[in-house]
């Protein structure tokens, strides 16, 4: 992971509400992981 990703993952975290969409697969991953990916409904 680079520093962009490290910084987008603390900026979410710091913001309630926030979540990622991204098409990165790592990034996607730890987003998921800390509960910060974007969760689409169908």
């Amino acid at each position: 992971m680079i520093f962009v990703d490290t910084s987008l993952l603390t900026s979410v975290r710091l913001q309630p509400g926030i979540t990622i969409w991204t098409w990165d697969k790592r990034l996607k991953k730890v987003a998921d992981e800390l509960n910060l990916g974007v969760v689409l409904g169908h």
